[in-house]
């Protein structure tokens, strides 16, 4: 945490700078950071504010998986068949990003990686989204109560902002 809170520091650091309020100098004043219309009295608070938010979001794992056609595994969600996902879920308590990778790639799908790679890290309002792409598969496929499997265009799940 106490690393979060350095890395936090920094960026919002070298993000204001030091001017604020639309580009009047911090001297005019010294103690507020205007983010849009709210005002937020210190830098600490800010700081603080943001690790709370960090920590108390939702982790999710899933994992990409191409076919050497370009194809990509997707879930379709049996609720609503307009979600399309890649596989994976929340990470549970205690559980690394990739086992969490690992474990929702079998539940949803039967497949099982041998390899995770690392893609990417989104942050979006609510939810941390960690990508990993999975090598060396093994299992035979099959859909879940979470939805069917299906492997779907990469141009496709683009225009969906799907990756």
């Amino acid at each position: 945490m106490q690393n979060l809170r350095l890395l936090l520091k920094s960026l919002i650091k070298e993000v204001l700078g030091d001017y604020s309020m639309a580009g009047s100098l911090r001297n005019d004043a010294p103690r507020n950071i205007r983010t849009g219309q709210s005002v937020i009295q210190t830098r600490g608070n800010v700081i603080s504010d943001e690790a709370s938010n960090l920590s108390s979001m939702r982790k999710v794992a899933r994992v990409l998986i191409r076919r050497d056609d370009g194809k990509i595994l997707t879930i379709v969600s049996l609720k609503d068949p307009s979600h399309i996902s890649l596989p994976g879920g929340g990470v549970e308590p205690g559980e690394s990003l990739e086992d969490a990778a690992r474990r929702e790639l079998w539940e949803e799908t039967g497949l099982i990686a041998g390899d995770l790679i690392l893609i990417r890290t989104d942050i979006g309002p609510t939810e941390e989204t960690t990508i990993f792409r999975a090598k060396n598969i093994s299992g035979k496929i099959r859909s879940s109560e979470e939805g069917d499997v299906s492997w779907r265009d990469s141009k496709d799940l683009l225009k969906i902002g799907l990756l």
